[in-house]
């Protein structure tokens, strides 16, 4: 996207056709197609314009920028070495909107500058607001937004999404805890929708159980801890039982500030009483618990006035005896009212590497994107396995997190001659996210006629490979490392999908 002057952008639209016009805007990156939307903003330059008279004040902004990953977009924004300055366009005023909305933008701005301005213009009255350090909504003037254009040393700004690194932004209850405990975060605007919903439902006794469904990546944990705490703010007994090993962030929350978290293990062992003694139960990863275990606890809590979420993915399991998600199944065959919600779009990993795994995972998957630059997947070769794990210790020591496959407590598996040394594995990782992350793909990896890909099943592996890969690399957030051992195939694979090349790939494992 590139900065243009506010004057010209008026007046192209004023005088050219409006594909003329369009075509302009390709130019800059802008993506406008409504009206109403174009004329307001005109009408905003027509009124600072007459207090500025100085059409080169009016350099240096962007229009309608969006961060990347995040859906937060910015009507008009100016980036400055000594602040930045954001402007919102209304047509009506709405004050507790607006002030929603400028409390947001300055958390936004403040990740790349300590130093905001934020405003917004209301066109039918010609009311200008901005907030106080406190994020209380002010009436302010056009005559001191004027102030603040005339003040601003512009900075020229090669690529915005450079600077608006997403990273800054997502937060993760399990590996970024304290900010999570401190608010330091948003939620997108579909999650504040289902959390509105969620408790509103529940309050109201208009069902006891609450689904939330969702693939890697769209912003299930945070969502189903945000409700957690905002019910432990209301006064409630709340209990989230984690699917999984409880992580470094999950014995935070208990030993530091007083949560109740539970693996499925300890829970289930006591959990008549658990169930019991709370007035909110939530499953993180829900879809991991075992088929026998999931109807007893849900026949417990439907017997008793509670509240219940269960968050999961019916993808995201390991094992043949863990229910896949099938608790709607069960929910429905026993007669159990239950809403459920969905969350779409993904939000924490980067589009490059969420089309690269939908593309490894199945080779002739359209992803609807041309000319990919797969910048930030990278790719190593070995045939000997004492290489591999000495590349990926390596690696650990450059800051990427090894993600293994999870061994057996009985038996001796292939995948344990390259990787004995590494901690984090598919069971141990489960809800977290790492800006960097490396795995192996071996030669029990392949392809069938259809394209997709497969893994024979190692003797004593009590765990799907397939399905431990993908939840290892659905953990990364910005890179992905791939290391290949003794795979060709796979390998020539990888590669089509780095150069772009669209013709499927069938190989032959093992």
């Amino acid at each position: 996207m590139r900065s243009i002057n506010l004057q010209s952008f008026c007046q192209a639209y004023r005088s050219l056709s409006f594909e003329e016009f369009k075509k302009y805007m390709s130019v800059f990156g802008f993506e406008l197609n409504r009206t109403k939307e174009i004329e307001d903003i005109c009408l905003f330059v027509d009124a600072l314009y007459s207090e500025l008279k100085s059409c080169e004040k009016l350099d240096g902004f962007y229009i309608g920028y969006k961060i990347p990953q995040i859906p937060k977009e910015f009507d008009l924004l100016r980036l400055g070495s000594n602040f930045c300055l954001n402007i919102e366009i209304k047509s009506t005023s709405e004050t507790d909107k607006i002030e929603k909305q400028l409390r947001r933008n300055a958390y936004y701005l403040k990740a790349i500058n300590s130093e905001v301005r934020v405003f917004t213009f209301v066109v039918d009255n010609q009311t200008v607001y901005t907030i106080d350090n406190e994020g209380r909504l002010l009436e302010s003037s056009l005559h001191k937004l004027v102030d603040y254009i005339f003040e601003q040393n512009v900075e020229k700004v090669v690529c915005l999404d450079n600077i608006f690194a997403p990273k800054q932004y997502l937060v993760s209850p399990l590996n970024s805890t304290q900010k999570f405990i401190d608010g330091d975060y948003f939620l997108t605007s579909a999650q504040e929708e289902i959390k509105e919903n969620v408790i509103s439902l529940l309050n109201k006794g208009e069902t006891k159980f609450i689904l939330i469904k969702g693939k890697p990546g769209t912003g299930k944990t945070l969502l189903t801890y945000d409700i957690a705490n905002e019910y432990i703010r209301q006064g409630q007994k709340v209990v989230i039982v984690h699917n999984g090993i409880l992580s470094e962030g999950h014995e935070i929350l208990k030993n530091q500030h007083g949560w109740i978290l539970y693996s499925i293990k300890q829970f289930y062992e006591n959990h008549a009483n658990v169930i019991k003694e709370n007035d909110v139960i939530i499953f993180d990863e829900a879809q991991r618990t075992y088929t026998y275990q999931i109807s007893e606890i849900l026949g417990c809590i439907n017997n008793q006035s509670k509240k219940c979420i269960l968050s999961f993915d019916p993808e995201q399991y390991l094992s043949n005896s863990e229910n896949k998600g099938e608790l709607i199944r069960y929910l429905q065959s026993n007669g159990i009212a239950y809403k459920e919600f969905k969350l779409t779009d993904k939000i924490r990993t980067n589009k490059e590497l969420s089309n690269f795994i939908l593309k490894l995972f199945d080779r002739n998957r359209e992803i609807g994107v041309k000319n990919v630059t797969f910048s930030n997947v990278h790719i190593q070769y070995f045939s000997e396995a004492k290489d591999v794990e000495k590349y990926l210790l390596n690696l650990q020591r450059d800051g990427w997190k090894v993600l293994s496959y999870t061994p057996s407590n009985y038996y001796q598996l292939p995948y344990d001659s390259y990787q004995a040394g590494f901690e984090l594995n598919a069971h141990r990782v489960i809800g977290q996210e790492f800006d960097k992350v490396a795995v192996v793909i071996d030669n029990y990896f392949y392809y069938n006629e259809e394209g997709k890909l497969l893994a024979c099943q190692p003797n004593g592996s009590p765990y799907s490979l397939l399905k431990m890969l993908y939840q290892n690399v659905t953990r990364a957030r910005e890179s992905l490392h791939i290391v290949i051992y003794k795979n060709s195939s796979l390998l020539e694979a990888c590669l089509q999908i780095i150069n772009g090349r669209e013709e499927p790939l069938i190989a032959v494992g093992v």
